[in-house]
């Protein structure tokens, strides 16, 4: 398997105390990845698969700042790429995940993907270290995940 890291964009709505993101000059921006960006990158994984056949499956990892702020360009990805054998792993602060669930079920049955949360504390760090009052909403948003 081939992993690609792709970042569609740096927006969050988290300001997380520990994010490695800030050690760059776009974190919290609204910068994101142009559509000929976008473009090119579509056209790297194709010449990928099509040099590297041997790997049967292409993974994207999409992160950010919080991915699914950027649904449009994931989009694009998986429309691009869907007679390539691609999967997906979101990358996520689980805090917009009710919010996206029609576009993620859609996303379910264009694609078998799996939608990585990370929730890293108990609810006392999570509140003081990511955003405050979030754990209950990542908390329920994980609960969404599971019986869906």
């Amino acid at each position: 398997m081939r992993r690609i890291d792709i970042c569609p964009g740096y927006s969050c709505n988290f300001r997380c105390k520990y994010c490695f993101e800030k050690l760059s000059d776009v974190s919290y921006t609204n910068k994101r990845m142009s559509d000929e960006v976008v473009e090119k990158s579509i056209d790297y994984v194709r010449k990928l698969h099509e040099r590297e056949k041997d790997f049967d499956k292409i993974s994207y990892v999409m992160y950010g700042g919080e991915p699914l702020l950027h649904t449009d360009i994931i989009d694009k990805f998986v429309d691009s790429t869907q007679d390539i054998d691609c999967g997906l792993n979101l990358v996520t602060n689980g805090s917009l995940i009710q919010q996206n669930s029609d576009w993620l079920l859609k996303l379910k049955e264009k694609l078998q993907y799996r939608l990585l949360v990370n929730v890293s504390f108990d609810y006392t760090m999570q509140n003081q270290n990511r955003l405050n009052d979030s754990y209950d909403t990542v908390r329920n948003n994980i609960l969404w995940l599971h019986h869906n």
